[in-house]
């Protein structure tokens, strides 16, 4: 992992939409040389880059001994839906994992942005677990029961209810972690948080419990509102991955996350 809370400062700098015809591409610190996108254009987000996924986020699980992989064999993902709910809200989870993998092995609870459970955000789920973590891309909004914004208004309501009640936002990701840490495949001890921009601000607020999390990640996070002292119980890591200029969420922003 590349940063602690309050070690050196976790902010690299990317160029954003925000500069319009300028914007250049921009890397993410991933494991391996596997190659993706974890966000398209689109009518969420119709300014944004291909992201290629290379390099280190994440920890290297070759020479991790827990874990044995064929080495001459191909990533198998394989996919499924896990349905649960929380507050009386049908919620529909996506799970990914390699299947080649025998064994415990470190997991990613996925947060996705504030479109929802978009294909995008499943691709994402089995980016991550092509690189052999088993992640859980949890259901925030509800698709369970059939709720997916359509656009960008949509998409203001739904982020706007969990903004506005905290409490909520907490205990719908304490959902999602409780839906990964019981599958079997699951080593509890190394988790890791990945949140997309609303996801990353969710990631703040649920790191703030204590849960015990390895790591968490927050891509162009949605930070705002998040009290001062939010990380005086917070467990793990913190990475910090942000365009330098994001108008909405400003790198003063940022900061405010990064100095409380």
């Amino acid at each position: 992992w590349s940063h602690h809370l309050k070690g050196s400062r976790p902010i690299r700098r990317y160029q954003s939409c925000a500069s319009g015809p300028s914007v250049s591409k921009f890397r993410i610190s991933l494991q391996s040389s596997a190659r993706g996108s974890l966000l398209p254009p689109g009518p969420f987000f119709p300014c944004l880059p291909q992201i290629p996924l290379d390099q280190k986020v994440l920890p290297d699980l070759s020479h991790d001994h827990a874990v044995e992989r064929d080495s001459a064999a191909q990533a198998q993902v394989k996919t499924e839906w896990i349905e649960y709910s929380h507050a009386g809200t049908k919620l529909k989870g996506y799970l990914a994992y390699d299947d080649k993998i025998k064994g415990k092995r470190p997991a990613i609870l996925m947060i996705h942005d504030r479109a929802g459970m978009q294909p995008y955000a499943q691709k994402a789920a089995e980016n991550w677990a092509r690189l052999g973590y088993v992640t859980f891309a949890a259901d925030f909004f509800g698709y369970g029961q059939g709720i997916l914004p359509k656009d960008v208004p949509e998409a203001v309501v739904q982020m706007g209810i969990y903004t506005k009640d905290r409490a909520l936002m907490k205990t719908r990701a304490q959902a999602g972690y409780d839906m990964l840490i019981k599958n079997p495949m699951v080593d509890a001890g190394r988790i890791a948080m990945i949140g997309y921009c609303f996801g990353g601000m969710v990631g703040v607020e649920f790191g703030s419990t204590g849960v015990p999390l390895a790591a968490n990640v927050a891509i162009h996070g949605s930070f705002d509102g998040h009290p001062e002292g939010w990380a005086k119980n917070a467990k793990g890591k913190f990475l910090i991955l942000h365009g330098a200029e994001d108008v909405p969420y400003p790198l003063e922003k940022v900061a405010l996350v990064y100095n409380a």
